[in-house]
C-alpha cells in the first residue's frame, strides 16, 4: 500500500520504543508524503534523557533532518515530538533534502 496524502500524523505515546523505528523505510515513508505533512510523536511517560536523545539522534540524525527551536517554516515537511501536558514542542525537525 502506497500512502503519499497524509496531512498529518498523530501519535501518542507511553513508551519511549515508539522512536524505535528503521530509519531507511522510515525515510522511505515520510519523503514519499506531501510537502507539508507534520507528524506529532507526543509521549506521556517518564524518560531517561541520554536514551531519550540517543533515540532521536538516531532516528533524525543530521543527515535528513535539521532540529529548529520553532515550527517556523510551515511548507515543510516536520516532526514535532513533543510531552504531555507541555505546551511548547520540546523538539522540532525539518526534512534537510526533500
Amino acid at each position: 500500500m502506497n500512502c503519499t496524502t497524509l496531512e498529518e500524523v498523530d501519535i501518542h505515546s507511553d513508551s519511549m520504543s515508539v522512536l524505535d523505528i528503521d530509519v531507511d523505510k522510515f525515510m522511505t515513508f515520510f519523503k514519499a508524503q506531501r510537502d507539508a505533512i507534520r507528524m506529532f510523536i507526543e509521549l506521556t511517560c517518564e524518560i531517561n534523557q541520554q536514551e531519550f536523545v540517543e533515540k532521536l539522534n538516531t532516528l533524525f540524525s543530521d543527515k535528513h533532518f535539521k532540529r529548529v527551536n520553532c515550527e517556523a517554516l510551515k511548507d515543510k515537511k516536520r516532526i514535532i515530538v513533543l510531552f504531555a501536558g507541555e505546551t511548547y514542542p520540546a523538539y522540532i525537525y525539518y526534512v534537510e533534502n526533500n
